[in-house]
């Protein structure tokens, strides 16, 4: 797909050079693609470096999303997909966390993105108030984000760690971590 081979361009790119020197044109040549098809998809290079973001933690929301929905405990196995995966990525997320683009803020774009898929997913599988669900989501999406930065500034966090934390916090309450 066209627009995959875009983003992944762009990911590859953003390893080896700055988010400023990187060209439109330079990303289309790296994905053997003309430039019109990147307007088929992308308004601009900001626009392509969300949805590059987002990309790669959709992933991550799945596995977590499946973790919770409809249990009353959190499920290892998802959870552990989505942390190994964000923690296989965690060079190309830490490089997209630290893009400082006028006019856009990745961590408030990326906790929107999140809730909104989370609210989809908690409203068809959940009879919860609508008052509810938003405010998981919300949460869900604070959470989320926060784990995720925290683990990308730990210089040695295993994946199992990761999970405990997490079954933690979500099991016994965040006070219990204490």
């Amino acid at each position: 797909m066209p627009e995959d081979r875009i983003i992944q361009a762009f990911l590859d790119l953003i390893q080896k050079k700055s988010y400023q020197k990187i060209s439109i044109s330079e990303i289309m040549q790296q994905a053997q693609l003309t430039r019109t098809y990147f307007y088929q998809f992308f308004d601009s290079k900001t626009d392509l470096a969300r949805e590059a973001f987002f990309a790669l933690v959709a992933d991550i929301l799945k596995y977590l999303s499946r973790a919770f929905i409809n249990q009353t405990t959190v499920d290892d196995q998802s959870t552990l997909a989505g942390v190994n995966f964000f923690l296989d990525n965690a060079s190309k997320m830490r490089l997209l966390l630290s893009f400082q683009i006028e006019n856009f803020n990745f961590v408030v774009e990326f906790q929107n993105r999140i809730k909104e898929v989370i609210q989809q997913q908690v409203h068809q599988n959940s009879n919860a108030s609508t008052q509810k669900i938003d405010y998981f989501a919300e949460l869900f999406a604070v959470s989320a984000l926060t784990t995720i930065s925290w683990a990308l500034k730990q210089p040695k966090i295993s994946a199992a760690e990761i999970v405990e934390l997490i079954n933690t916090c979500v099991s016994d309450g965040l006070i219990k971590l204490i």
